[in-house]
């Protein structure tokens, strides 16, 4: 019995030493990320939208930011905006463009009645002239 836990000692021990050492440099490291300083922060470039990027790129921004940087370091919210807008937009273009057209249609349907309208007085016109001239001999 005795070597049976002498053994298991051992096991643990070899398992803890190889732990420790493989876990050791992560440690240490992580240790001394969190006791060092900060690292200096950049000079914060804001734009003209209230909002500027870290060294990674990450947009950072103010709770009254513009959506005046297209492109730029922006509130997430600003292209969506830009987009709704682009659908009123071209709602607005497609309803213009829909009533110029039966607009359009309407005046060729008018001028069409006008013209046969036109006819049909001349027909008429010509009727009474043939009948007239039957009447008069």
């Amino acid at each position: 019995m005795r070597r049976l836990l002498l053994g298991s000692v051992f096991v643990s021990m070899g398992l803890g030493l190889f732990c420790g050492a493989s876990l050791s440099p992560a440690w240490a490291a992580a240790k001394s990320k969190k006791s060092g300083a900060p690292p200096p922060a950049a000079p914060k470039k804001v734009n003209a939208c209230g909002c500027f990027a870290d060294a990674q790129g990450n947009c950072f921004c103010g709770r009254k930011g513009k959506c005046d940087c297209p492109g730029e370091c922006e509130p997430k919210s600003c292209e969506e905006k830009r987009a709704k807008e682009l659908q009123k937009e071209v709602a607005a273009e497609t309803k213009r463009a829909a009533d110029a057209d039966r607009k359009q249609q309407q005046r060729s349907i008018d001028a069409e009645r006008k013209e046969r309208q036109k006819e049909q007085e001349q027909e008429r016109l010509k009727d009474k002239a043939k009948e007239k001239e039957n009447i008069s001999p």
